[in-house]
């Protein structure tokens, strides 16, 4: 995989791409943790973080606080663990844990985190504080504070200012409803170090290929010869490149009231397909919904399930009444797909979805139910 190199803006901390010729000429340098916690504050785009909400930035102090911790809309963490030594297995074993520890979403820790944030201030005083740290590792002798609050730019979406309330009372504020409502969510574990050993490469690999989103980044910080900072970043492991889209079409679904009160998400744990996103039916947890992804290609689809009237003339009735009732467009056969494109169709999506999941409701629930009466009869 590619390996990156960007040059540290001291204006303001944004990174951005290093010219071929530095890369010929740049060294290592002496750094710490902490320094690429200020490098990632500044730049969450590195990570795709920049619309979570942080509930810790420089945490590592405790068994269940990570380096780095950002959570999505719908309750996503995403775990970001940084060494400035070569990582092993003990490395992703800490990874791990606090991805158990996490995933349940619990409500008093991430209460911590937030008032923690919350009550050291704005965003210009976090994130002046942070360019100032990468001042003085380059070495640069620039303005004071006082310019630090004007030059830099909060590039986070959702920050909890001071005063900013409860975690919960505050991200559905900045979000809707539906914020925080899918615990239990699969967490996204990022790894970052200057080396990996080969257990830790190999354990990683196998959980990607499962469909765990584990992430390996070599990261180092160098010194170009200007005497500019610039940071290297090479993906060793990265999960299927289907995910990240798949998990975006998964949010935009779970943003939908009428969807979250009728369906229950199944996350990867599917026996049909490890390469989907799955939602049961919370009336009828046998009828589902999958997402699948390839880019910006994304497909819906849905289906009878197996055993359902099996053999008789009702498996062919009911198929035909569900055809019926499904929103025109789709694939036909047995299980029954729509296409779009995102996000030029999100509207699209968004209607097919609504009405795939009322002829579910209206169609499959009832058929649910019958067959259980005709079962306990």
């Amino acid at each position: 995989m590619e390996d990156l190199l960007f040059t540290v803006s001291l204006d303001d901390g944004v990174l951005s791409p290093a010219a071929a010729s530095l890369r010929a000429t740049a060294t290592g340098s002496k750094w710490i943790e902490s320094d690429l916690q200020h490098l990632l504050l500044l730049n969450p785009q590195l990570l795709g973080v920049s619309d979570h909400l942080p509930l810790e930035l420089d945490g590592g102090s405790t068994a269940v606080r990570p380096d780095q911790l950002y959570v999505d809309d719908v309750g996503r963490f995403v775990i970001v663990e940084i060494k400035n030594e070569p990582a092993g297995i003990s490395a992703m074993a800490q990874l791990l844990a606090y991805s158990e520890h996490w995933r349940l979403m619990p409500l008093g820790e991430m209460e911590l985190g937030f008032r923690a944030i919350a009550r050291r201030g704005t965003s210009a005083d976090i994130l002046g504080a942070s360019l100032r740290e990468l001042r003085e590792l380059a070495g640069s002798e620039e303005p004071p504070a006082a310019r630090d609050r004007q030059t830099v730019q909060n590039p986070w979406r959702v920050w909890p200012e001071n005063g900013a309330g409860s975690v919960m009372t505050f991200a559905r504020g900045a979000w809707g409803d539906h914020a925080l409502t899918m615990p239990g969510a699969p967490t996204r574990m990022v790894l970052i170090a200057p080396a990996f050993d080969d257990a830790c490469v190999a354990l990683a690999a196998q959980l990607s290929s499962r469909y765990v989103s584990v992430e390996l980044i070599r990261a180092a910080i160098v010194r170009g010869d200007d005497n500019h900072i610039c940071l290297s970043w090479q993906r060793v492991v990265e999960p299927p490149r289907s995910m990240a889209p798949t998990w975006a079409a998964a949010r935009r679904l779970w943003r939908a009231h009428k969807f979250r009160e009728c369906f229950t998400p199944n996350a990867w744990a599917d026996h049909l397909s490890k390469e989907t996103f799955s939602f049961s039916s919370r009336a009828a947890p046998a009828v589902k919904i999958w997402l699948a992804a390839d880019g910006p290609e994304v497909t819906l689809s849905t289906a009878i399930p197996d055993g359902w009237y099996t053999g008789t003339p009702q498996r062919a009735e009911l198929r035909q009444t569900l055809l019926e009732s499904l929103p025109h467009g789709h694939s036909g056969g047995r299980w029954p797909t729509w296409s779009f494109t995102l996000p030029a169709e999100a509207e699209r999506f968004d209607e097919c979805a609504g009405a795939v999941a009322k002829a579910i409701c209206d169609v499959l629930v009832p058929a649910a139910k019958a067959l259980t009466s005709a079962g306990s009869s």
